[in-house]
């Protein structure tokens, strides 16, 4: 049952990239003016970081931050494990433009990345025996 949900679940994200007028307007569409991003937009979010990341890449300021956002505001575990996929993603698509074009990582991560550290910091303290797979993500992102 779930393998078909994310059959589908991924080639209605690939509908959405394929579709969208531009690379700009399919960011805004995925990143919630408040609250929790949906579903959709978190599997499209890991689609097009998976594939198309050398593209997306200018993006991601505005993306950590609503994510980091979102990750504060949701309580469920595989959400907040999600984002912090994602998230590690973003951040991978960054890595070329380290020691290279340190104006790019400057301006994508100046406004995020003290409270994002604080935020990973504190994920991977508390609870030591739960939430196991949500510190590995934490740890994962920590680490890059």
């Amino acid at each position: 049952m779930h393998i078909v949900f994310l059959n589908k679940a991924e080639a209605f994200s690939n509908v959405i990239i394929l579709n969208s007028p531009n690379d700009s307007e399919l960011i805004k569409s995925l990143i919630p003016d408040e609250g929790s991003f949906s579903m959709i937009s978190y599997l499209v979010l890991l689609k097009i970081f998976d594939e198309y990341k050398d593209h997306y890449y200018k993006y991601s300021g505005p993306l950590l931050s609503a994510l980091f956002n979102s990750f504060i505001n949701t309580e469920k575990e595989y959400q907040r494990e999600i984002i912090l996929s994602i998230i590690h993603k973003v951040l991978r698509s960054l890595s070329w433009a380290d020691g290279v074009e340190d104006a790019i990582v400057s301006k994508s991560l100046d406004d995020v990345f003290h409270s994002l550290m604080a935020l990973l910091v504190a994920t991977l303290q508390t609870f030591p025996r739960i939430h196991f797979r949500l510190r590995t993500q934490a740890l994962k992102v920590y680490i890059y």
